[in-house]
């Protein structure tokens, strides 16, 4: 069984690094452009799924229609799925962040957010929180498409491989552009599209 995991297409939050967490910010106009791509790659190469299981937030709903597009494919809106919580860090800008809490905020992105942002959650807690997503995706038959959030993608790949180690999590970072594609049964990552 195959996971595909997608991060959905971009928003104008994310271009002018405004941390949107769980804030419900629409696609951009690159975005839209981003998942029409993923789904002409996806039909190009033939990928098939049997579902689709996808964060509730605006932002990866507009993804998944665009990249499923009339696949008759059932859609799971799946709570498990939204963002991490950035806590107080939410809808502020990066360079605002940086000065306002110099030391706390840039060692929780050079830690890959292990640690919770002041009133968030931790990425532990968010590995905890999709564990029992992977289990049920497990048991199921066929391939399995997501489409979610960077953060919470890194936990889903965290699950996965059971590593939570930085350099794996750097690794599991993904941008709006990206397909990741899982052996769910060997705990592997086959390959890392770029669309």
């Amino acid at each position: 069984m195959i996971l595909y995991i997608a991060r959905h297409g971009e928003t104008d939050w994310n271009r002018t690094k405004r941390l949107q967490s769980r804030s419900d910010i629409p696609l951009n106009e690159t975005g839209f452009s981003q998942a029409k791509r993923m789904h002409h790659y996806i039909r190009c190469a033939g990928l098939n799924f049997t579902k689709a299981v996808v964060s509730p937030l605006i932002r990866a709903r507009q993804t998944a229609e665009i990249i499923l597009g009339e696949a008759d494919i059932p859609i799971d809106f799946d709570d498990r799925l939204i963002e991490l919580s950035f806590g107080e860090f939410e809808g502020h800008y990066e360079a605002e962040l940086h000065d306002k809490f110099e030391e706390t905020f840039g060692e929780w992105r050079r830690q890959c957010f292990l640690d919770a942002a002041p009133g968030g959650e931790s990425l532990d807690e968010a590995v905890d929180r999709v564990s029992s997503l992977v289990h049920e995706i497990r048991r199921t038959n066929g391939n399995c498409l997501i489409v979610a959030h960077q953060a919470i993608n890194m936990a889903l790949m965290a699950a996965i491989s059971q590593r939570k180690d930085i350099a794996s999590l750097l690794d599991f970072k993904q941008r709006n552009d990206q397909l990741e594609c899982w052996d769910l049964l060997r705990g592997t990552r086959i390959e890392r599209v770029k669309i």
